[in-house]
């Protein structure tokens, strides 16, 4: 039974079940996906960069990819899989308008959130250059 058109309506019912069947092609959804592996791909970097560390040195080299990884991967993924696959296979006017607001709210969060990093970093440098200069030196020698 489909909904009947009140008076002066010009708008359609919003398809919940098509939304929902074609939810992987919602930008906040791919980017949820990208910063729940975090953890997981910041110690797999380190494994395939080939870090001899171990033990608490590890785990401050696996804490400094999550620095970078956090405020850029899950955007710049979302981004692309959105902009480049995504958006033009959105049929529904109204689905591609939640998809264009919540990917506009994915760009805001993250540049805010890269700013804020990026500013605590830069105030904390004089402390943190010399502990990664020193995380470097363990988990790479030589380099």
């Amino acid at each position: 039974m489909t909904a009947s058109p009140r008076f002066g309506s010009r708008r359609t019912p919003f398809d919940w079940p098509l939304f929902l069947r074609r939810l992987y092609l919602q930008p906040a959804v791919v980017w949820l996906a990208l910063a729940a592996l975090a953890a997981p791909a910041s110690r797999a970097a380190l494994t395939v960069l080939g870090a001899t560390c171990a033990g608490p040195v590890r785990e401050a080299a696996a804490a400094a990819f999550l620095i970078f990884y956090v405020p850029l991967v899950p955007i710049l993924g979302s981004a692309a899989w959105y902009l480049a696959f995504a958006r033009r296979r959105l049929d529904k006017t109204a689905h591609r308008w939640v998809a264009d607001l919540s990917f506009g709210l994915l760009l805001v969060v993250s540049a805010g959130n890269a700013a804020m990093l990026a500013a605590q970093a830069f105030a904390r440098w004089p402390a943190l250059g010399p502990a990664l200069s020193a995380v470097r030196g363990a988990c790479w020698p030589g380099r």
